[in-house]
């Protein structure tokens, strides 16, 4: 209904537009008083009619009694025609003003002199203002008979622009029947259709964007959007051009509503808001109401809660401006009008039925300020009901969150203790077999050398000393490394990255291996021939490499080779370390780097190793923003390489701090 409504509002405006003038014996009574002059004056007087209603109330009727007095003494007719013209545009101020009583009776008083002289146009509009007025009213059985009255006077004097508005008109009133299917509307566009060609063969700008108006409410309805927009924008284009805002306004209402629709809210929103502009310049409410309604239903599809809430109070707002006609005072006054439309009474019987309105419009007002006060009475107990209970439900979201914030920090912490006790356990277990294994055999030594010395001979003391020696220096090594893990663990070592030459550090470790790898009688082949620089701590890396090396010699066949060289591109550097010793199971390369599994490996020399060495160049690469990997297949031997950056890291100041 409130598109409806919208569209019924254009047609109200319509008939007083277009108020004509006869031409025929225009005879001059004198140059003050021509019938020219009339025409100039009502048509200024007509102006006032959206601005000051009171003011165009009073012209009209000083040109009505002018025109009439000059009639009375001339008995030229012509100057009753421009009377009555007056009395009509008289008339239209009440209704105008909801007076609804007042207007239907000079209505009926107005239409019968214009019969008695044969101005059958100003019979035709009269019948046009009875129909909108019923129409308002929701008599629609009358607004058809007066609007069916209005298009057949029309059609006798062949008045096209008459004719348009009546036909127009008929198609509201079939969109407002209240039980209605879709043939309503499919009838409703026909007539709009005949309405727009009769506008439109006689040049009536107006005329025609209220046709394309309603053809697109027609076809929005039917929820044929295409159709509706085209017609809208025809519209709007026309109204522009024109400069009708009073009209457009409305049709950029009506495509917010279709865009809405179309769930295209961002157009609608850009729509409803040069609507909003538009009505606000022209004091069109009904306008303002519709687009704020759409804006907060916009918003409410958007979830965008507090623009959703805003609009719809600004709607409430104008809505309760709206209302401050009561629907029930205009039907008690048309039911009272009825009783007088068959009297002839003069223009005088005004005078008689003002006082008795005023009273009524005094008592109506007393009520209808009471109601306001009600409403806003309860719209702020609402809104402050509202705000409490949003307020309340901020305060609740904010404490579960943060409970559900330190359910989490509190799980997520258990998960890492867990993880860490697991750790711990683990680690404890390869302590406690990495450090009995080599006590128990310097205690097996030393109690046979204390039990049974006298039996031994000086090379089988030596023997035992030499094995004695080498237990005491693998457990020192492997205190050594311990300690070293702790302590890259903890960052406490002195971190000092920068720019040097892996060649450099590659040879300078080879050079230290090169006894250990010569006893096993395994071949270093160093591939590294030109400079690479990269960004790291050198005595970080050269243990790693350290580490690499001995376990890749370790490892290896006895007259086999240990190879090493690199992989670069723009940004990295990767070196390989590669031998061809026993190689690695593949269950056991995704154990390596990892604490919480055990890493030990025997070698063709027998020795063991504890995997703390790994996890100390994990740590140590880690530190230097690299990567370290290993590649290995059982029997085939290993490629572990770790991967460092050429240039400077962005964070390496803040990383001094962190490690110094």
């Amino acid at each position: 209904m409130r598109l409806k409504n919208f569209a019924l509002f254009l047609f109200f405006l319509v008939p007083l537009a277009n108020i004509g003038f006869s031409q025929n014996n225009m005879a001059i009574y004198d140059e003050k008083y021509s019938l020219e002059h009339f025409k100039d004056e009502i048509s200024d007087t007509k102006a006032l009619l959206e601005k000051d209603l009171l003011h165009c109330r009073n012209k009209a009727a000083n040109i009505y009694l002018r025109a009439n007095a000059i009639f009375e003494r001339t008995k030229i007719v012509d100057y009753k025609e421009v009377a009555l013209e007056a009395a009509f545009l008289y008339a239209v101020t009440f209704a105008k003003d909801l007076k609804v009583h007042t207007a239907h009776s000079l209505y009926e008083i107005i239409r019968g002199e214009a019969l008695k002289y044969g101005f059958y146009r100003i019979v035709a509009l009269v019948s046009n203002a009875f129909g909108a007025s019923f129409f308002g009213l929701e008599y629609y059985d009358l607004a058809a008979k007066e609007f069916n009255i209005a298009l057949k006077t029309a059609e006798y004097i062949n008045d096209s622009i008459i004719q348009a508005i009546a036909i127009g008109n008929m198609g509201i009133l079939m969109l407002s029947v209240e039980k209605y299917d879709s043939a309503n509307y499919y009838s409703a566009l026909e007539y709009f259709n005949k309405s727009l060609l009769f506008n439109s063969s006689n040049d009536r700008v107006s005329g025609r964007i209220v046709s394309y108006t309603n053809i697109a409410i027609t076809y929005l309805e039917l929820n044929k959007y295409e159709e509706a927009e085209e017609n809208f924008l025809n519209a709007i284009s026309l109204a522009e051009e024109n400069e009708m805002i009073r009209l457009a306004c409305t049709s950029y209402m009506h495509m917010a509503e279709l865009k809405k629709k179309n769930l295209e809210f961002n157009k609608s929103i850009e729509f409803a808001r040069i609507a909003i502009k538009t009505a606000k310049e022209v004091d069109r409410l009904d306008v303002l109401h519709g687009s704020y309604t759409i804006l907060a239903e916009v918003y409410d599809s958007l979830e965008n809660n507090d623009s959703a809430y805003y609009y719809a109070i600004k709607s409430i707002e104008i809505g309760e401006l709206l209302s401050i006609s009561d629907h029930e005072f205009q039907k008690a006054e048309v039911l009272s009008a009825e009783r007088f439309r068959n009297e002839n009474k003069q223009l005088e019987i005004e005078k008689i039925y003002q006082n008795q309105i005023i009273t009524k419009s005094k008592t109506q007002s007393i009520y209808l300020l009471l109601v306001i006060i009600l409403v806003i009475i309860v719209l702020i107990i609402l809104f402050i009901s509202h705000r409490n209970r949003v307020r309340i439900n901020n305060l609740l979201n904010e404490k579960n969150e943060d409970l559900n914030s330190t359910v989490i920090d509190l799980r997520f912490s258990e998960n890492q203790l867990k993880l860490a006790n697991s750790a711990k356990d683990k680690f404890i277990g390869i302590l406690s077999h990495d450090i009995m294994t080599p006590i128990s055999s310097i205690n097996n030594l030393t109690e046979g050398m204390v039990d049974s010395f006298e039996i031994y001979d000086m090379d089988s003391l030596y023997s035992m000393l030499k094995n004695l020696n080498n237990e005491a220096s693998g457990l020192k090594r492997f205190i050594r490394a311990i300690l070293q893990w702790v302590s890259y663990h903890e960052k406490k070592v002195s971190f000092k990255p920068m720019q040097m030459n892996l060649v450099e550090v590659v040879y300078s470790t080879i050079s230290l291996l090169e006894q250990f790898a010569q006893k096993k009688e395994v071949e270093i082949i160093n591939k590294l021939e030109e400079e690479v620089f990269v960004f790291a701590d050198p005595e970080m890396i050269s243990a790693v490499i350290r580490n690499l090396l001995v376990n890749a010699i370790k490892f290896s066949d006895n007259k086999s080779k240990v190879e090493l060289y690199v992989v670069e591109d723009k940004h990295k550097v990767t070196l390989c370390i590669k031998d061809y010793g026993i190689g690695i199971g593949e269950d056991d390369v995704k154990k390596l780097f990892k604490i919480e599994t055990d890493n030990k490996v025997v070698g063709k020399s027998k020795s063991k190793g504890s995997g703390l060495g790994l996890l100390l160049c994990k740590e140590i690469i880690s530190i230097n923003h690299g990567e370290i990997s290993v590649e290995s297949k059982l029997g085939q031997g290993s490629i572990f390489s770790f991967t460092l950056n050429k240039r400077k890291w962005q964070d390496e100041e803040q990383n001094k701090g962190i490690y110094s």
